[in-house]
């Protein structure tokens, strides 16, 4: 949209909204080539109050702001406080600013502000009271092909904008003055000093831990929210009831942030198939029409192609059927087979071939071929066991993952849960043996409450204060989890590990059910495991293999999308900081988001497919599958 346009309309108290609509955190941007002074009037005047009495088209008025010292300090003290990650929000209480950029790359399926089209743009917070004055300086436009502000270009020293300066009412002196400052306004900074309402959480760094400090990145909210505008389907609200002390995108959205909305679905239905369904026909008509390959008139190449083929069908079947029914891996293949022979009996389509005595030949092939190969990962089955922890209810967690996402907690959050509990276990027992590798999830019940706006209050001096208002929305749930864990000698009675679980997960208060003690089993097998939860209901929560979106529009269009914070990519590496928790290296970091799947479980399950495990790398903590590219240490 070119300026001319919003100057053409004729009633001029809608021409002052747009004009300040045109100029706010959501613009895509007005052109104002050619109406350069205008423009540099326009901005000058919105700085003020829009009332019935302004025109701010005014260049009378300007000029009389233009001319005034007073009024150039105050534009230029909130250049300072441009920052590329919001520090306030969604709590305002906190200050500082953050101009800061991503460390490296993330694989692909990971969304953080690296996804974004536009880098250059940044938004503002500071004093709420300043934020009209911020408009002069810091408000974007495009002018001669690209995305600018006035701050920017006298900073630059571009001295055809100066000249339109000196046109539009501004003393030499004053824009002299103004490059000068600009200039020592540095493009990078951050917090040495962090204050006590900053949020601070722990993670595992250089064999170690270090305190990060999630801060949402305003162009990737700021991407969010325009694309969500046309699109109702994920779309969410946050709202805030002082939109101005948030920041300037806060405040162009009239208080109300659209965020990608995650509530997961169909948890009324089976997490785990029965074994009926687990099996699928395919496998023995493979076997049938192996008993028949040699009477079917077929050429050499296409016959042995078809055989293969259906060998790794019935291969297939075996495998299932060995993990379904918990069939001891040390049997023979004479055992194998002579146990197969009664499950085809069974079978409708399989009865006619058991016991015949070809039939009987071509499994003892195949099944020495198993008995030693079904189990891809030997050393796996013999480190770890699976330990089964159900029904554990969470009622008043916070719904808010990230600044971008309201709905399933955020699985970051899940993960230090389970850090913690591995932690008071190792504790409690004197024994750094319990070590868990990595946790698979079944989501039983799920929901999502909005309770109102919660008052903080706190004591100054011998008042009792309430200085701030936020945004909240919570959520209740009913979760499970299988844990992956390595083998020792000592397994924990189930009163024991009861007693080691936390009492907080994302924020929300943690209810084993006593009435359950007898279903936390320790288990040789992760499908016996999902057997053994006594909640059949629900669905697994897994990573998204397959999302790997391009930039935020292309995620809108997903349409089975759950979104949630599965990782934290640094802004800065950790260093000391005055005020860092338990003195540890600190580091801003943005949240990571990722697609997660809704999924049920068959006999085929298996581990690097359903099991979350933190990957630790140099410059991000993701979660993400067993065996992946991207992992580089082990730790829960």
């Amino acid at each position: 949209m070119h300026l001319t346009e919003l100057l053409q309309l004729p009633d001029v108290q809608v021409r002052n909204v747009e004009l300040k609509r045109a100029f706010n955190a959501l613009s895509e941007g007005v052109c104002i080539d050619g109406l350069e002074v205008q423009t540099i009037h326009i901005l000058a005047n919105l700085t003020s109050k829009l009332s019935d009495a302004l025109d701010v088209t005014s260049a009378t008025e300007a000029c009389s702001l233009l001319k005034s010292e007073d009024w150039l300090i105050k534009c230029f003290s909130t250049v300072g406080f441009r920052h590329s990650h919001n520090l306030k929000y969604p709590d305002y209480k906190n200050r500082g600013v953050l101009r800061l950029e991503p460390i490296g790359r993330l694989p692909a399926g990971y969304i953080s502000s690296q996804r974004c089209k536009d880098h250059a743009r940044l938004g503002w917070s500071h004093n709420s009271a300043d934020i009209n004055y911020q408009l002069f300086l810091c408000a974007s436009f495009n002018w001669q092909g690209g995305v600018s502000c006035i701050a920017e270009l006298i900073r630059d020293g571009d001295s055809n904008f100066k000249e339109l300066l000196f046109e539009a009412g501004i003393y030499k002196k004053d824009v002299i003055w103004l490059t000068k400052e600009l200039q020592g306004i540095v493009p990078r900074q951050t917090l040495l000093e962090l204050g006590p309402e900053l949020r601070q959480i722990r993670l595992p760094y250089r064999s170690a831990y270090c305190a990060v400090t999630p801060v949402a990145s305003h162009m990737l909210q700021r991407e969010i929210h325009l694309a969500l505008k046309a699109e109702k389907r994920h779309r969410g609200v946050i709202k805030h009831a002082r939109a101005a002390s948030v920041g300037d995108l806060a405040a162009a959205t009239a208080g109300r942030v659209f965020t990608f909305r995650t509530v997961p679905k169909k948890l009324w239905m089976r997490h785990s198939l029965n074994p009926k369904q687990s099996l699928s026909d395919t496998g023995l008509l493979a076997l049938k029409q192996l008993t028949k390959a040699e009477q079917m008139l077929l050429t050499d190449n296409n016959r042995k192609r078809l055989v293969d083929e259906w060998k790794q069908d019935v291969l297939n079947y075996i495998d299932i059927w060995i993990k379904q029914y918990d069939i001891p891996k040390e049997l023979i293949a004479s055992t194998l087979v002579a146990q197969f022979n009664v499950h085809l009996s069974k079978t409708k389509i399989g009865r006619e071939l058991a016991y015949q005595p070809d039939v009987t030949r071509l499994l003892s092939q195949l099944m020495s071929k198993t008995s030693s190969d079904y189990d891809v990962s030997p050393t796996t089955q013999g480190n770890y066991q699976y330990l089964v922890l159900p029904g554990i209810k969470i009622s008043g967690a916070t719904a808010l993952s990230s600044s971008y996402t309201v709905g399933i907690p955020s699985l970051m959050g899940i993960w230090g849960f389970l850090h913690a509990f591995e932690r008071n276990t190792q504790r409690r027992t004197n024994s750094r043996t319990f070590q868990i590798e990595s946790f698979a999830l079944c989501l039983h019940q799920f929901v999502l409450d909005d309770r109102g706006l919660t008052r903080e209050v706190k004591l100054d001096g011998k008042r009792l204060v309430t200085p701030a208002i936020l945004p909240t929305r919570y959520c209740d749930f009913v979760i499970s989890f299988v844990l992956k864990v390595r083998k020792a000698q000592l397994q924990l009675e189930p009163n024991q590990l009861i007693s080691c679980l936390p009492n907080s997960l994302c924020q929300g208060a943690v209810h084993a059910q006593i009435d359950r003690l007898e279903s936390f089993l320790w288990i040789d097998s992760f499908y016996s495991a999902i057997q053994a939860i006594p909640e059949k209901r629900g669905r697994w929560l897994v990573p998204d293999l397959n999302s790997s979106p391009s930039d935020v529009e292309t995620l809108t269009l997903t349409p089975e999308l759950l979104l949630t914070t599965v990782g934290y990519q640094l802004l800065e590496t950790p260093t000391e900081k005055t005020g860092a928790v338990d003195d540890m290296p600190h580091a801003f970091a943005e949240p990571v988001l990722g697609n997660v799947y809704q999924r049920h479980a068959g006999a085929d399950a298996l581990d690097h497919e359903f099991f979350w495990k933190l990957a630790v790398l140099p410059n991000a903590f993701l979660l993400g599958t067993e065996g992946t590219e991207h992992e580089a240490a082990s730790t829960i």
